[in-house]
Formats: C-alpha cells, structure tokens, sequence
C-alpha cells in the first residue's frame, strides 16, 4: 500500500510527459509541415520567374532571327538586283 502511494503518482507523472512529449512531438510535425509547404510554394514561385525568364529570352531570341533573317532577305534582294542591273548593262553594251 505504502507502494502504490509512491508508483501512483510517479506513474502520473510519467503519463503526463508522455502526453506533454506526444504535444510537443505533434507541434513539431505540424511546424515542419508548415515549413515544408512554405518552401515548396517558393519552389514554385521561383520556378515560375525561372520559366518566364526563360519564355522572355526565347522571345527575345525569336525576335532578333526574325530580324536577321529579314534584313539577310533584303540583302538577298539588292544583290539580285545589283546583279540584274549589272547583266542588263552587259547587254546595252
């Protein structure tokens, strides 16, 4: 009897830091959940700068071919009728 007077509340008290240690471990599972999505949103966020930079650089790159490709086109143009000019010169003379 003088026993359990001594185990009883000692075995309260162990049942409570379990229950206190199960909180705490509760808390740190839900920081770290809150943590962990708090990170993947600015995964998501950075991906998504990353992906609209890289869609700006194509489009940058997109437009100076085009460019290019016309002024190479226009070059061709005044050749051809450089060329032209010159072969109807031949022909004058």
């Amino acid at each position: 009897e003088a026993l359990g007077k001594i185990v009883d509340p000692v075995t309260g008290w162990i049942d409570a830091i379990d229950v206190a240690t199960e909180r705490a471990r509760m808390f740190k599972r839900e920081q770290l959940q809150g943590i962990s999505e708090v990170v993947d949103a600015q995964e998501e966020e950075t991906e998504g700068v990353i992906d609209g930079e890289k869609e700006k650089q194509k489009a940058i790159k997109d437009t100076a071919k085009a460019r290019k490709d016309a002024a190479d086109e226009a070059l061709q143009a005044l050749e051809d009728e450089r060329q032209f000019l010159r072969d109807m010169a031949q022909l004058e003379k």
